[in-house]
C-alpha cells in the first residue's frame, strides 16, 4: 500500500483527531470537562464540596448547608447497609413484626448491621 493511500484525512471530531507513528495510527482521546451537579441527599441544595475518598475510594462530598442535618454522604454506596433509604427500611420492617435475619435477607445485608441500625433506632426514640 503506497504512502499516499495509507493517510487518513481528518474531519475535525475529537475522537477522529490521530496521529501516525511508527506506521500505526494511535488515536488522541482527548477528555472533555462535564460539570454535574451533585445535590445533598438531605437538604437537595447544591452548595456540596468535595471531601476526600472512602475506603474504597468513592468521592466523599460535604454539604455546607448551614441547617442540614447531614453533613458527609456518598452518592453510590458500595455495601446497601449504608444507604439512607435502606435504613429506613429496616426500621419498618421492624415494626411490622419481620424478625432480624428475614430483614436482612429481604434486604440482601448483614444480620449485624440490622442489629446495629435497630440499636441505633431504638436510642434515638428513648432519648
Amino acid at each position: 500500500m503506497s504512502r499516499k493511500n495509507s493517510q487518513k484525512k481528518f474531519d475535525g471530531s475529537v475522537l477522529d483527531l490521530c496521529i501516525e507513528a511508527r506506521c500505526h495510527w494511535l488515536p488522541i482521546w482527548s477528555f472533555v470537562m462535564v460539570l454535574e451537579p451533585v445535590c445533598c441527599p438531605h437538604c437537595h441544595t447544591t452548595d456540596v464540596v468535595k471531601n476526600g475518598k472512602s475506603g474504597e475510594g468513592k468521592q466523599r462530598y460535604r454539604c455546607r448547608h448551614a441547617d442540614c442535618a447531614r453533613s458527609s454522604f456518598i452518592l453510590d454506596y458500595t455495601y446497601r447497609g449504608h444507604v439512607p433509604a435502606v435504613k429506613q427500611q429496616v426500621s419498618e420492617m421492624a415494626m411490622n413484626g419481620s424478625g432480624i435475619r428475614d430483614t436482612a435477607r429481604v434486604l440482601r445485608m448483614s444480620p449485624t448491621t440490622v442489629i446495629e441500625e435497630l440499636k441505633k433506632t431504638s436510642s434515638l426514640g428513648a432519648g
